[in-house]
């Protein structure tokens, strides 16, 4: 059962990478696009201390099964804002920023 969870997580985390940085170099603009690979590259790492911290604590003081919960919690609340957001609208945008960029 590890070794599925593992290798699904593996493919998730590969498909997601690829299509969110082609998505994003797709759309911004190639004077910017050193600035924004860097500024996420430094969100994402520097929420990962600031998440050790939050789990410790909250192991803490809760356990460790609530604390799963509560961080499992968290990662399903990411796909629900995107679900409400207007980027899920906003196909026809992006499909033409795509043949613009792709055109010439």
């Amino acid at each position: 059962m590890v070794g599925v969870s593992w290798t699904l997580l593996i493919i998730v985390t590969l498909v997601f990478q690829s299509t969110q940085r082609s998505l994003r170099q797709l759309l911004t603009p190639k004077e910017m696009q050193g600035r924004l690979a860097a500024t996420s590259r430094w969100l994402t790492w520097a929420a990962t201390p600031v998440g050790a911290v939050l789990a410790g604590a909250l192991a803490g003081g809760i356990g460790m099964r609530g604390t799963l919960v509560v961080f499992s919690a968290g990662m399903l609340a990411g796909p629900v804002v995107m679900w409400c957001s207007p980027l899920r609208t906003s196909r026809r945008e992006i499909e033409r920023d795509v043949r613009t960029a792709t055109a010439g």
